[in-house]
């Protein structure tokens, strides 16, 4: 007889259908970090790591042209959440345990 495996959050399998919310790793050192999905809350970071990048985005990044601006991040990450928990997109970003990217 099978066993029946009750599925929680915990057990769900991960996938574009079930998204993990957070996935927490050790780097090599011993120290953590914390990939998750990039979220509306995370557009201040985000908006403030552009400009710092800005250099190097621009060989690589398209969107990297126009100047950034908190609004246009605030509009990016309200269409990455919402892509990311219907399954469309895995924006992801890795965070260090003070919530810093």
């Amino acid at each position: 007889m099978e066993q029946s495996h009750e599925l929680s959050l915990v057990t769900l399998p991960v996938s574009r259908a079930h998204p993990a919310r957070a996935i927490h790793c050790t780097t090599a050192d011993g120290g953590h970090l914390t990939l998750r999905p990039l979220l509306l809350g995370d557009a201040e970071q985000l908006e403030e790591a552009t400009r710092e990048s800005l250099p190097e985005l621009r060989a690589f990044m398209p969107w990297a042209h126009q100047e950034p601006s908190l609004v246009a991040q605030l509009e990016r990450r309200r269409a990455t959440e919402a892509d990311y928990f219907a399954g469309r997109d895995m924006a992801m970003g890795l965070f260090l345990p003070d919530g810093r990217l």
